[in-house]
């Protein structure tokens, strides 16, 4: 069976969630495709299928579960009979199509929008009716586990809330609750606890409920134990709630709903008079029992040495005891050299005894449940996580080795449930700010947030857009003197990958998914942003078709200490950067490195005790990587570089450096070299053929002559003079050379010219 259908994903699972009958065909699909309307696809799921786009489902007892609408604070739904179906999500295949269904029987359901009233009103005044609700109506503040106990804190106004949602009553009469704690208030709070009828009636008192008819033979029942005096259960005709009273102390007590056979209804009330006053919910902030309390060793192994860089792998704990499937998608390191790992499965594991030999590697199962983990930052030893339901903080309160709170650090994004609509990769600047990048495709006209890099604040409690236009730009660097590059994934908008300087306010080439906008859309975005920057380089789509994240090299990576580098998740490769500024504008190239990986990389970090560069990846989406994922570490050996080491052109031609002598005699024939180039058309089509320069309409590529060779005296750099060089989308550049000791250099060097500097 699939990997992750026996996985064990830990007591609550981050995720958008349908109902359980969901998808039905949408009403305007055919058998063989979605119709669409007005250019639109629609998604494969009806608006009322989807119980929450970021949800929170935890396990409760046997085969029930409820899901917390973490935008909202309400309890959006809940069932009976079973967790959820992983068969079409990408949770169980290499690329699934849906989020998890719940399974069973749903015993309640809550409409979206607020879950909680701002004063006395619940009118949803989100743009859209989506993202969470303002910071000072109420907040998401996390996850707190104590064991596999899980309690939720926000805040309603100025209070802080703790809430620990239950399971009480029989098999056959199961009633789900919620424990909260609530501090002081000098103000009522109401709670949304479920949908209701009309005919649900007003109560009030110690042990307040209410039981109304649903059907001829169901009735719906709430109510509270152990409240305050002057709490109150009442419904609108839509939503049945709590509303608390105020208070200058905090108050804890338990809510109760159920839906049970109208011939049983009438046991609610002995149901709420066996509920005892609860524990208080503050015990289960201070950490609790590890769940994963099991290091696994494993005995990875180095590469030959027979080039200047090599790769070893650090085998990952693929046999493990929770059947986790381990498909890394980001990483970086503690300041002891341990190595943090997540997956997209949603967990982040531990690696210590990251030696030289790899041979005895622990891991440590660290955490959990997490929605798409695609990002990871460490700052000052703690961990962030970039997962699709926004940026989370993990803390090991009692210091067992597992995280005990998942603080929500920012999320103020609004979450897209649709495949496509990942969050990728986690980055800091000098002053401590948070970037990642947001996938534009697939997204519709109105959504907020997409196709963008975002700055998160030092402190989480602001984000905004920094760049747009980014299709699907799986990784990005902030380096020296903070710049910030980008990648992208070929596509519509996006005739090949390119690697991308990024300013406050670019704009980077994506328009809009041609199946997501209607053409009035279409024209308002294309008015927008009519003509997109120039990338650093464009990448030809045969060496690149899915680009990664970046990475800097530190000072003890021989040749290429202080380079950048960028990985190919398509390929499972990695480049050298050659990049060049003119004035204020960024150019360069790739040079692809001679090195094999496991799977497909897409984050690279700089360890700091070896000072070697380490990737991730995996075979999730399209790639040429064949396992499910990989650690690897890129070592520098101490042998000879034979690739080049810095490009240059000038309005004269092409100065190329390397870390070698080069036999002068090759060096200086001209048939040791080749150039050709051709552009690119940018268009809602997806991708793009080469066209000729000299010929803007006709495919193919034209050749470059090379006049004369100059090899510079310490038979370092060679010169190429090209009279015809002008700025141009693509060439590549073909060396074929020896060193002075005989050793063969081949190579090809892809890049871009945006800008032609006077030769000095």
């Amino acid at each position: 069976p699939p990997h992750g259908l026996d996985m064990d994903y830990g007591p609550f699972f981050s995720y958008s969630v349908l109902k359980p009958t969901a998808p039905t065909k949408p009403a305007n699909a055919t058998t063989k495709d979605k119709k669409k309307v007005d250019g639109v696809a629609p998604l494969p799921w009806k608006p009322d299928e989807l119980i929450a786009a970021r949800g929170v489902t935890v396990k409760l007892g046997k085969d029930a579960a409820i899901c917390f609408d973490s935008d909202t604070m309400r309890y959006a739904a809940g069932w009976t009979g079973g967790w959820l179906d992983l068969t079409k999500t990408h949770l169980a295949n290499d690329k699934g199509s849906l989020p998890p269904a719940a399974v069973g029987k749903l015993a309640f359901t809550t409409r979206p929008g607020p879950g909680v009233a701002n004063g006395n009103s619940l009118a949803d005044t989100r743009q859209n009716g989506e993202g969470p609700l303002p910071r000072d109506w109420a907040r998401f503040q996390g996850i707190y586990r104590d064991g596999a106990t899980t309690v939720f804190a926000y805040t309603v106004g100025s209070a802080n809330v703790l809430d620990q949602p239950g399971l009480t009553g029989s098999e056959n009469h199961p009633a789900f609750t919620r424990t909260l704690r609530i501090d002081k208030s000098g103000v009522p709070i109401t709670l949304v606890l479920c949908d209701a009828p009309a005919s649900v009636g007003d109560a009030t008192g110690y042990e307040a409920y209410t039981i109304g008819r649903t059907s001829p033979d169901t009735d719906i029942c709430v109510g509270v134990a152990n409240a305050p005096n002057g709490t109150r259960v009442h419904a609108d005709g839509t939503v049945a709630a709590i509303t608390v009273p105020a208070h200058d102390h905090p108050v804890q007590f338990t809510a109760v709903f159920a839906r049970w056979p109208a011939a049983d209804s009438k046991d609610f009330p002995a149901l709420l008079h066996s509920i005892n006053a609860p524990p208080d919910l503050t015990t289960h902030t201070h950490g609790g029992p590890p769940l994963f309390n099991q290091p696994i060793e494993t005995h990875g192994s180095t590469g030959a040495e027979k080039d200047a860089y090599t790769v070893d792998t650090a085998a990952l704990p693929f046999d493990n005891p929770w059947k986790a499937w381990l498909r890394p998608t980001a990483l970086d390191f503690f300041s002891d050299g341990r190595c943090a790992v997540t997956t997209w499965s949603g967990d982040v594991w531990i690696a210590s005894g990251l030696d030289a030999k790899l041979d005895h590697v622990t891991w440590r199962r660290f955490a959990t449940g997490l929605y798409d983990p695609l990002g990871l930052k460490i700052v000052n030893d703690e961990v962030f996580v970039l997962a699709r339901d926004g940026i989370v903080k993990l803390h090991d309160l009692n210091h067992d080795g597992e995280a005990d709170f998942y603080e929500n650090f920012n999320n103020d994004r609004p979450l897209g449930p649709q495949y496509n609509a990942f969050a990728m990769d986690l980055q800091t600047d000098s002053a401590g700010n948070f970037y990642y990048t947001v996938a534009g495709n697939s997204q519709f006209y109105k959504t907020t947030k997409r196709s963008d890099i975002l700055k998160v604040s030092k402190d989480g409690t602001t984000c905004e857009e920094f760049a747009y236009g980014l299709r699907t730009a799986n990784g990005m660097m902030i380096g020296p003197n903070d710049l910030i590059t980008t990648g992208d994934n070929q596509g519509n908008w996006v005739p090949t990958s390119p690697i991308w300087v990024v300013r406050p306010g670019s704009f980077l080439g994506f328009q809009y998914d041609p199946n997501k906008f209607t053409p009035e859309e279409k024209a308002a975005q294309i008015a927008r942003h009519p003509k997109p920057e120039s990338p650093l380089c464009w990448i030809p789509y045969t060496w690149d078709n899915s680009g990664g994240g970046q990475v800097w090299a530190g000072d003890r990576f021989g040749p290429l200490s202080s380079h950048l580098l960028h990985t190919s998740y398509g390929k499972g490769t990695l480049f050298e950067v050659l990049p060049q500024q003119v004035g204020d504008q960024w150019q360069g190239a790739v040079v692809q490195l001679p090195l094999n990986f496991d799977s497909g990389i897409q984050r690279a970090r700089v360890n700091p005790i070896d000072g070697q560069i380490w990737v991730c990846g995996l075979h999730g989406w399209q790639t040429k990587g064949n396992k499910d994922g990989c650690l690897q570490r890129v070592r520098y050996t101490g042998k000879p570089f034979r690739l080049p080491t810095s490009l240059r052109v000038t309005d004269k031609g092409f100065h190329l450096t390397f870390d070698v002598e080069l036999d002068p005699e090759i060096a200086k024939d001209d048939g040791s070299y080749a150039i050709e180039q051709w552009t690119y058309l940018w268009s809602e089509k997806y991708g793009s053929d080469d066209y000729k320069p000299s010929a803007p309409n006709t495919k193919g590529h034209d050749p470059l002559d090379i006049k004369s060779i100059t090899l510079s005296p310490d038979k370092k750099s060679v010169f190429l003079e090209v009279p015809d060089i002008q700025p141009v989308q693509q060439y590549v550049l073909k060396v074929r050379l020896n060193t002075a000791d005989g050793s063969p250099i081949k190579c090809d060097v892809g890049g871009t010219i945006n800008k032609l500097p006077a030769e000095q």
